[in-house]
């Protein structure tokens, strides 16, 4: 999910995209931000929920946001997103 190198070897907090897009791993973002020094991760930390707010599959992105947990973004993008919403999807909408 994450570009974890640079030129000069260290960590850096720029968001992969490529990987980003296939993907939603909170595994991958605990250990790429453990990798970052004081302060940069938290701007990764939102560059990366912002990209789960935009991710294609909601539920995917709902539940993401959930686990991690950021329980605002979910509920800012179950509002913004409403009509993607699949009422079928229990474990998403409960």
């Amino acid at each position: 999910l994450f570009d974890a190198s640079a030129a000069n070897g260290s960590p850096t907090p720029t968001v992969s995209s490529a990987c980003a897009t296939e993907t939603l791993s909170e595994h991958s973002l605990r250990k790429y931000l453990k990798l970052l020094p004081d302060f940069d991760d938290i701007e990764a930390e939102e560059q990366a929920l912002d990209i789960a707010e935009k991710y294609s599959c909601l539920s995917t992105a709902i539940n993401f946001l959930l686990s991690w947990p950021a329980p605002a973004h979910a509920a800012k993008i179950a509002e913004i997103r409403a009509a993607e919403l699949d009422g079928n999807r229990y474990n998403t909408v409960t």
